[in-house]
Formats: structure tokens, sequence, C-alpha cells
């Protein structure tokens, strides 16, 4: 039993996510840093408290752009829902220690709320493996991969704060590494992944015809085994389209309507995002071309690819 005991705690030692998600959790910032996350704290707490989501905007000039105010000022958040209902067990907690300690509950809150990537940020990183031994890595390779892009990049600071980005990047690798599973129910997996991705960034549906259209491609022999797949595709996220819609509904009269109205709208997102796309790309600050190793170092990467040229 000793031997089974100490057995299992070296290799549990040697696993490269321990270390991380130590280095994770002793750098987390311990405080909320994007007033964008404070909407969605105050919804999930309105949740709890009362099971409505309106709350008091944080910025009172936002009342000028949201969509169907009440007269005293409440609002419903433009920020979708996905992190509202990923926050409550953290706000659940964050007010229980705070009445245990007898301290003020809005600190407590925030700096439990500061370490919720953690988690998201370890199962990114075990998604992230898994797709490079799908492609043909060793288990060294991979964890010398996926240890240089847990510390050497961006991912690291987005882990340690408040930012959503890590939560949907763990999704996201779940609905990759999803479609390179040997299994029957893969696109079942791959729905669960990419549901949760939309629930928290409906934007994410724009990728949605590329999974489609390979789930397609790899059945193309078999006429059965695509409406299979797209079946088995649709068992979360078509419940979870009905359920984004008919909240849109209760909220905006509109199952279009999520929150951000006619102002600043679409013309809002467009303008952003000619503002920031080139920069975001060869920036000398934060370009991911040059702050991204794993495109730097791609040529290399030749034989992984080859080992699924379907997937590539």
């Amino acid at each position: 039993m000793n031997n089974t005991v100490t057995s299992f705690t070296k290799k549990y030692l040697k696993s490269p996510f321990v270390w991380i998600g130590l280095l994770y959790l002793l750098t987390v910032k311990g405080h909320i840093e994007v007033i964008d996350t404070a909407y969605s704290i105050r919804t999930a707490e309105a949740l709890i408290e009362s099971g409505s989501m309106r709350i008091h905007p944080v910025d009172k000039e936002f009342t000028k752009f949201s969509v169907i105010p009440t007269e005293d000022g409440m609002i419903y958040s433009q920020f979708g829902l996905g992190l509202p209902v990923l926050f409550i067990p953290f706000i659940t907690f964050g007010k229980l220690v705070a009445m245990i300690l007898d301290q003020p509950q809005e600190i407590l809150v925030a700096f439990v709320l500061s370490f919720y990537n953690v988690p998201f940020a370890l199962l990114g990183l075990w998604f992230f493996k898994g797709i490079l031994l799908k492609l043909g890595r060793r288990e060294k390779q991979a964890n010398a991969t996926l240890t240089l892009v847990a510390i050497g990049t961006a991912y690291w600071p987005y882990t340690v704060t408040d930012f959503s980005e890590i939560t949907q990047v763990a999704f996201l690798l779940g609905s990759l590494h999803s479609v390179l599973l040997n299994d029957q129910r893969k696109w079942c997996y791959f729905s669960l992944w990419f549901a949760l991705l939309t629930l928290v960034k409906l934007a994410f549906l724009i990728l949605l015809p590329l999974f489609l259209a390979y789930a397609l491609h790899e059945n193309r022999k078999c006429f059965i085994g695509q409406i299979k797949s797209m079946l088995h595709s649709g068992i979360f996220l078509f419940p979870m389209g009905i359920a984004l819609a008919y909240a849109n509904y209760a909220r905006f009269g509109n199952i279009l309507e999520s929150g951000y109205g006619a102002n600043p709208g679409f013309g809002f997102g467009i303008n952003y995002f000619l503002k920031t796309a080139l920069p975001s790309i060869i920036s000398l600050d934060y370009g991911i071309i040059l702050f991204n190793p794993i495109l730097l170092t791609f040529p290399l990467w030749r034989k992984t690819f080859q080992a699924n040229k379907q997937f590539a």
C-alpha cells in the first residue's frame, strides 16, 4: 500500500501541471482588474440573491446605451450569460469565507474570483497536450511544449487575471481535442465544449461552419456517418441556442438582441476590429507573430501535421 502511494506521489509530482498550477496560484493578482468583469459579478450576485439578472451599472453613463433600462437605472448586462454562471460557485464560496472570517464581502469575492481562470488554464493545457499527442508528439515533447506555452507566452498573464480569454481558450481547445478523438461520440464531446464556448462568447459561432465542414469531410464516404456527426454536433449546441434565445427574449423582448442594442452596436465592433487587428498581428509590444513561439517554430512542426493531414 505504501509503495503504491509513494509511486503515485512521485508520478504526480513529476507532472508539469502540478508545478504550473502552483506557479499560477502564487502569481494571481488577488483583485479584479477589468471593469467588464464587474458586470458579470453583479449579474451572478443578482442571480444568487434574487434570481434576477437586473443590476445597477458599474458606469452610470452606460445607461445611455443599454437596452430597456428601468426607471431606477437597473439594466441587464451586455456581457453575456456564460461568465455569471461560471462565477456563481466562486462568488458563493467568497461570500461564505467573508461571513466566516467577518471580512468585507466585496474584497473576499474579488480575491476568490481572481483565481477563477487557473482551473480553466490547466484544463486548456490538458487539452493542448492531448492534441499534441494525437498529432504524433511523444510524452516528453508534449510536456516541454505545454510548459513553454504556459510560462513563456501571454497564456500566463491572462491566466492570473480576471480576463475571460483563458476560459474561452480552454473550451476552444476542448472542441479541437474532441474532433481528434477516435471515438464514435467525439462530436457529442465537441458539442459540449463548443456550447460552453458560445455561452461565454457568442461570437465564436463564426467558427462553427469550419468544424461542421470538417465533420462532413471526415465522413465524406459515408452519408449516414455525416448525418450522425451533424446530429451529435447539435446535442448540446441546439439546447444551448434555445436557452440563449429564450434568455434574450425574456430580457430584451427579442431573441436576436444580446444587450448591445443599436449604440454602440455592430459598428462599434467593426471599428474596434479595424483599429486593433493589424497591431495584434505585428505589434512589437503584443503582436501574435512576435510573441507566439508556436508560430515562430511552425517550420519545425511539419512531421507533426503529417500525423493527421485531414485535421491539419
